[in-house]
């Protein structure tokens, strides 16, 4: 490799990258864990440093708890559309 080739190879960012600008956001965090991801945003939640060891786990009994209870409300809905069904003779 000639050293004009090696000249241009890009070099890392110095700055705070997109990522870490989000993994410094409490409200950020909070609004993937309960908006959008449920139980599977939890490693966002773990990675972050800006919860304390007490925040990440009382964070993360609610956000289960919030995740089961969507689970069960679906599964209730379904449960329901089933009966309505059943009783007009479709299954």
């Amino acid at each position: 490799m000639s050293n004009g080739a090696a000249s241009q190879v890009p070099q890392p960012s110095r700055g705070r990258s997109q990522w870490e600008k989000l993994l410094s956001s409490r409200k950020t965090i909070l609004i993937i864990l309960f908006g959008m991801t449920g139980v599977l945003g939890l490693p966002l939640l773990w990675i972050s440093h800006v919860f304390t060891v007490g925040e990440k786990v009382l964070w993360t009994i609610l956000n289960t708890l919030y995740t089961l209870m969507l689970i069960g409300l679906a599964a209730g809905v379904c449960y329901w559309c089933y009966l309505r069904f059943k009783e007009a003779g479709i299954f």
